[in-house]
């Protein structure tokens, strides 16, 4: 039950997290802003965008430009996504090769129940 409880935080916390990753990526999409020259004025809305915004523009994902306007650089966000998907890889295997053993380390031939 409580395994269950923390799960479902930490689920929530990763969708709230995602959502105002979304939303600012979102928001600079819909304007355009993905290059210098489109920059637009922003301000963050909540302190968790804000937070996030903070960490989007340390990792070079959001860039600023003159006149306290920024742009999503789009290569810097697809070059992040896809270092993200290279850490998760090792991961996968591990979870790949764990689940593995457990099946064959609990495997029951079923042939031999009846004996």
């Amino acid at each position: 039950m409580g395994g269950a409880y923390v799960r479902s935080v930490l689920m929530t916390l990763l969708d709230r997290v995602r959502g105002t990753r979304r939303g600012i990526r979102d928001h600079f999409f819909e304007r355009e802003a993905v290059w210098p020259e489109s920059a637009i004025p922003y301000a963050p809305p909540t302190r968790r965008h804000a937070r996030e915004f903070g960490r989007l523009f340390e990792a070079g994902i959001i860039r600023a430009v003159a006149g306290g306007r920024f742009y999503m650089h789009q290569f810097a966000l697809r070059h992040a996504r896809d270092r993200a998907a290279r850490r998760a890889v090792p991961w996968v295997i591990v979870a790949a090769v764990a689940i593995s053993y457990l099946a064959t380390r609990f495997y029951v031939d079923a042939s031999q129940l009846g004996n």
